[in-house]
């Protein structure tokens, strides 16, 4: 299976999508669903997170708009898109894994990703790692892969900025490195700058920043207090490592 990649990932990805279909019709009332749900039917309507309501970046919504156009108005084909492109998940650790460790920990990383990907319509976190951490390594390996940078950060600015914000130190050096003369290196931190300040004044990103202490009150979670202990409980090592 190493040495046939492609074929590995595309049974991979057959198996893990099969087995997450497994799950999707099943009655759990599951939390916070209705909130995709919600914010689908709102950009059917001509609405628009950050705008008219509060929520997360537009892609999931989006998606799930696209899925209710196709599908109508229905719950179970957004968990059945969903469950399947989790498939994913275990491709880009399978991509990973072999390129860093011996088949039996491989086996042991994707039994583990497998059984615990988390919540259906919040698997936008894990993906968004592992398909920036795929694209780095492609990337070293050949210079030519440069395109998946790029994807893997527009993937996170529309489904998971917070990704976008941990990763693009990352993306930035490895760019910045591209270029063995110094005054194309110049050139290049010029011109990212400039598009990162566009990025910053645009509406819905500025928006988003101005706001985030106002979302997490709204939805009653308040910043932790590295001082105080976790939940309210006393002070320790481990209370001041899970509030940061």
């Amino acid at each position: 299976m190493y040495k046939r990649p492609i074929a590995a990932g595309s049974l991979v990805f057959i198996v893990t999508a099969v087995y997450y279909l497994s799950f999707c019709s099943y009655g759990i009332n599951l939390w916070d669903e209705g909130g995709i749900y919600a914010g689908g039917l709102r950009y059917l309507n001509g609405q628009s997170v950050h705008k008219d309501f509060y929520g997360y970046q537009p892609g999931r919504y989006f998606m799930v708009e696209t899925i209710f156009r196709l599908f109508g108005n229905e719950m179970l084909p957004v968990r059945y898109v969903f469950a399947a492109a989790s498939g994913f998940f275990t491709v880009f650790a399978f991509q990973i894994c072999r390129r860093l460790m011996p088949p039996a920990f491989t086996a042991a990383a994707l039994a583990l990703m497998i059984s615990a990907p988390a919540v259906y319509y919040q698997r936008f976190y894990g993906l968004g790692f592992l398909f920036g951490a795929w694209a780095v390594l492609v990337y070293l390996e050949d210079r030519r892969n440069i395109f998946w940078l790029f994807a893997a950060a527009l993937y996170a600015y529309f489904f998971k900025v917070e990704i976008l914000a941990v990763m693009l130190p990352v993306y930035l050096y490895l760019l910045w490195n591209r270029f063995e003369r110094p005054h194309i290196n110049a050139a290049f931190t010029a011109g990212l700058a400039g598009v990162l300040f566009i990025t910053l004044i645009n509406p819905s990103i500025k928006s988003f920043l101005l706001t985030l202490k106002n979302y997490y009150e709204y939805w009653g979670n308040p910043f932790p207090v590295l001082w105080e202990g976790y939940q309210g409980s006393k002070f320790g090592f481990f209370a001041f490592m899970e509030n940061i």
